[in-house]
Parts: structure tokens; C-alpha cells; sequence
């Protein structure tokens, strides 16, 4: 965590997901990124629960993390999102 807080790199992995999280990791919302502890817990409810023939609709995708952990277990094809802003 202490050298990612030095060097502020705009790739990171949560989890199975690679994310470009570009500005933000200029903020201190970019320690729960380097820490991967950001959705922590609902990705890991995805992935005990998520079954491969199941289909996904979340509205609030926000950067699309959860919707990433949901595609890489149903498929893309059955993964709809919706974000109000």
C-alpha cells in the first residue's frame, strides 16, 4: 500500500479486475483502490452467490466494478446497468 500511495498509479487490480481509475488517484478515495478493499464485500457476495446461467440488472454502476465481477461470471450478454448520473 505505502509505495502505491507514493507512486499514485492510475492502473489497479480489485480483486479478478484490472481498472484505470485515472483522476482518482490523486484523491483519498484512491486508498480503498490500493488497498483493494473498494466493494469488497459485494464482490465477494457476487462472486459466492452469482451463478453462470444467472442474469444481472444494477442500477448505480457508478466506475462499473461490480458490473466487471458480474460480466467475468454470467457473461456480458446478460449484464445490464444503469447509471442516473
Amino acid at each position: 500500500y505505502q509505495l502505491r500511495k507514493i507512486f499514485r498509479p492510475t492502473n489497479v487490480r480489485c480483486g479478478t479486475v484490472r481498472l484505470h481509475i485515472g483522476k482518482l488517484s490523486k484523491t483519498t478515495y484512491a486508498k480503498a483502490f490500493y488497498r483493494d478493499s473498494h466493494e469488497k464485500f459485494e464482490r465477494n457476495v457476487i462472486q459466492q452467490h452469482l451463478e453462470t446461467d444467472d442474469r444481472v440488472l444494477e442500477a448505480g454502476s457508478g466506475i462499473g466494478l461490480i458490473a466487471t465481477v458480474c460480466c467475468q461470471i454470467v457473461g456480458s450478454e446478460n449484464v445490464a446497468t444503469y447509471e442516473a448520473n
